[in-house]
């Protein structure tokens, strides 16, 4: 787990440098509406919890509500962001509250159908971050023995989500996006 967690470190600092080079050449978040104008954001992606124990694919979608966001002097606009994450973990599951049992055995698959309020901001040309809050209906299926410990093999509940997240912009209409939280993302976004 070493490694993951390693090569996510060295790209999300790559990336941060980078981000600081290029807003210096083309800063656009003092450029009120300087960002693409869309009426919907389509973004397929890679799922993984932050300590990488599972892996699954999503998809979001986000419909801007107000085009020059909350803040009318800089570069930034608010969306609403709803979509479906699903997860697949194998063999030893520690996350979501289960760790003090060190299960091992099994599957575990988690579905999330979030819809949270996006807080985009523009940066540069190439360069945009957002922060969401929302809930989600998250969905846990569960096979292997776990009667033993006196637990239903599902469940189901309402969650707090929250995210915080960039985007390279290659054009007007592609981007690749990382969005981190408790269940993070890596996809590209089409205007």
């Amino acid at each position: 787990m070493r490694l993951p967690k390693l090569a996510c470190f060295t790209l999300s600092l790559v990336g941060a440098l980078t981000l600081v080079r290029s807003a210096k050449a083309d800063l656009i978040i003092e450029q009120p509406g300087a960002h693409p104008d869309y009426k919907l954001e389509i973004e397929p992606h890679l799922t993984f919890p932050l300590d990488f124990d599972g892996v699954g694919v999503g998809v979001r979608l986000s419909a801007p509500v107000v085009h020059n966001g909350f803040v009318e002097t800089i570069n930034n606009n608010v969306a609403i962001s709803f979509g479906i994450d699903w997860v697949h973990f194998d063999g030893c599951y520690r996350g979501w509250g289960w760790s003090r049992y060190g299960w091992c055995g099994g599957s575990l698959n988690f579905f999330q159908v979030p819809v949270e309020l996006q807080w985009n901001f523009f940066l540069a040309s190439h360069w945009s971050l957002f922060a969401e809050l929302g809930l989600a209906i998250q969905r846990f299926s569960y096979t292997g023995d776990w009667d033993r410990y006196g637990y239903s093999p599902s469940r189901t509940r309402l969650h707090l989500l929250g995210h915080l997240g960039a985007r390279y912009h290659f054009n007007e209409s592609t981007a690749i996006t990382l969005r981190l939280g408790e269940v993070s993302s890596l996809g590209v976004s089409f205007w």
